[in-house]
């Protein structure tokens, strides 16, 4: 897999991003921007000047919020191009699984899937993008707070052949799952809002012994020794063999057809989307607040532990008791671990850099914190 990083519309590839930040590039960029609106910085694909980073007034587009410990994350998937989608032995279509998994650097177990996205019968060059009448979520991950150093985000795109029944399963979990992704712990069950399924045969099977024809992981990394830190912005992941095609593209908008714009590889040059064979996705990595996403880490966190509560017997649940239990789980953790920091912090000097970093931390404890009952005064 690769991954390609937009610096103001040039995407260049993160062996040249890491070879940048060990030679100091971006350091000596950063410097000259201080006081020169002049600055640029070269890549193999392209020349980035000051401007095209951290204006997009005149494209009508927000700027990115920056991302760091103490600070919120989100990653969303924007566009899936499917590219030479793989077809059946005999020449007919394909479904598509677009699927998305989560974990921190101290997890040693698998993380739970996220289904985002299942489309029927795929197409060769087949753009697919969230919408109203669309089945599924972009969200692949979202914390009010970024508390650990490192967490990774992986993609896959699967393609299988699904049973009616099973479509008409994930769907109904969709609709029950309102902006949220259907998780899938275990290749045993499904879970979305209050509803937990027994997984069905073809969906389980994919998920576990498909080969995915694209897949990728985003490391997220604040925390170390000469590694770039992660930064809000768009990347776009593909396979190793496909970089060099994509090149000369970079992340765009373009109309489909209704008067209504969407993401999607342009060419630099023309303006044109890509519809060449090598499948990506977009995904956007910001760090803005979002209320209506609060739901997430709990859902993910009661997957993960799915199988431990349920026996295999069970065709279908209500989760309450269980969301609720991990709810009261994650804020008796962070509630502990902000009283414990509070402590350490008493002993060292509020005007040190490690009493500074260990305020930001705090600040990402509570934050993570939802239920009153385990709320913490704030320094």
């Amino acid at each position: 897999m690769a991954l390609l990083y937009n610096f103001g519309n040039t995407l260049v590839t993160e062996a040249e991003v890491a070879e940048k930040a060990h030679l100091g590039d971006f350091n000596d960029f950063m410097k000259v921007a201080a006081f020169n609106d002049n600055a640029k910085i070269e890549f193999r694909s392209g020349t980035v000047h000051l401007p095209q980073l951290f204006d997009n007034r005149s494209l009508g587009l927000p700027s990115f919020t920056p991302i760091g410990i103490g600070e919120p994350l989100s990653v969303e998937i924007l566009c899936v191009y499917t590219g030479d989608a793989p077809q059946t032995f005999f020449g007919g279509r394909k479904d598509l699984l677009v699927v998305s998994g989560v974990k921190g650097v101290q997890t040693h177990g698998e993380a739970p899937r996220a289904i985002n996205q299942m489309e029927e019968k795929i197409g060769d060059n087949q753009y697919l993008q969230p919408g109203a009448f669309t089945q599924g979520s972009p969200i692949a991950y979202y914390t009010p707070a970024v508390d650990i150093s490192s967490t990774f985000c992986s993609f896959e795109l699967i393609s299988d052949s699904f049973k009616e029944e099973t479509f008409n399963m994930v769907a109904r979990l969709f609709s029950t799952a309102s902006s949220l992704p259907v998780f899938a712990p275990q290749g045993m069950y499904l879970m979305a809002g209050s509803m937990i399924v027994r997984m069905a045969a073809d969906l389980g099977s994919a998920l576990l012994e498909s080969a995915p024809f694209l897949k990728g992981t985003i490391p997220f990394r604040f925390d170390t020794p000469d590694v770039p830190i992660s930064r809000a912005k768009q990347l776009v992941i593909c396979n190793e063999r496909d970089t060099q095609k994509l090149l000369g593209y970079s992340p765009g908008l373009v109309t489909d057809g209704n008067g209504n714009k969407r993401p999607a590889l342009v060419d630099k040059a023309t303006g044109r989307r890509y519809e060449g064979n090598a499948p990506y996705i977009i995904v956007s990595i910001d760090g803005r607040t979002r209320p209506e996403l609060e739901d997430f880490a709990p859902r993910l966190a009661s997957a993960a532990l799915l199988e431990k509560f349920y026996g295999q017997q069970r065709e279908e649940q209500v989760v309450d008791v269980l969301d609720t239990a991990m709810r009261l789980y994650n804020d008796y953790n962070y509630h502990k671990k902000a009283v414990d920091l509070q402590q350490r912090m008493s002993l060292l000097d509020p005007t040190s850099e490690e009493f500074l970093k260990k305020e930001k931390l705090l600040r990402a404890y509570l934050k993570n914190i939802q239920l009153e009952l385990f709320q913490v005064a704030d320094r």
